[in-house]
């Protein structure tokens, strides 16, 4: 096994703290918290979709279950597409994978909020009333939006001073082609 090889199987085991999860070849190199965090929302989204349509409880001419669809679906989109981005080679992938797992962790928990407060059938968002459960679920609300923000943030700023592409081939060099007035008189 070549070291760069060893290297990044003893770096990626090193930060993943359960290896022994271990996913399929093709999405090896993504970012495994935003993917099993995805597969989370995937399941309670289609959860929500079958709830939809066995449990007629509404809220505002609404079911219960379409806020917890939605943001199943949008953070399970988001989720697998900033894996794809976190995983393309960039400097500060130390900080971007601990921040990414913030965002997995934080919005499995503001989901689950949503998706809790959709079992009992009432408002998730803006909830004033004075019970314990809505207490408990207006602080995670007050803590995890702004560390889904600030995640945010901090990746789009690490990401967006990197070159993330391949730099176009060029020509090879040659004395006509890096001095192009040598080639002018023989032009003539």
């Amino acid at each position: 096994m070549p070291t760069t090889e060893l290297r990044t199987v003893t770096r990626r085991h090193r930060l993943d703290p359960r290896p022994w999860l271990d996913l399929p070849r093709g999405v090896r190199g993504l970012h495994g918290p935003l993917l099993w965090s995805s597969a989370a929302m995937t399941a309670l989204a289609v959860f929500s979709l079958g709830a939809m349509v066995v449990d007629d409880r509404t809220l505002l001419g609404e079911s219960v279950w379409l806020k917890t669809f939605k943001f199943g679906v949008a953070f399970a989109v988001y989720g697998i597409t900033l894996a794809w981005l976190l995983s393309l080679p960039h400097k500060g992938s130390r900080a971007t994978w601990w921040l990414g797992t913030v965002f997995a962790v934080t919005g499995a928990l503001d989901v689950g909020f949503i998706a809790l407060q959709a079992a009992r059938g009432t408002f998730s968002h803006f909830n004033s009333s004075d019970d314990p459960v809505n207490s408990v679920g207006q602080t995670v609300f007050a803590s995890g939006v702004p560390g889904l923000f600030f995640a945010n943030l901090l990746i789009v700023l690490i990401l967006s001073w990197q070159r993330l592409v391949d730099a176009p081939p060029r020509a090879p060099s040659t004395p006509d082609s890096r001095w192009p007035w040598r080639a002018w008189p023989s032009a003539i």
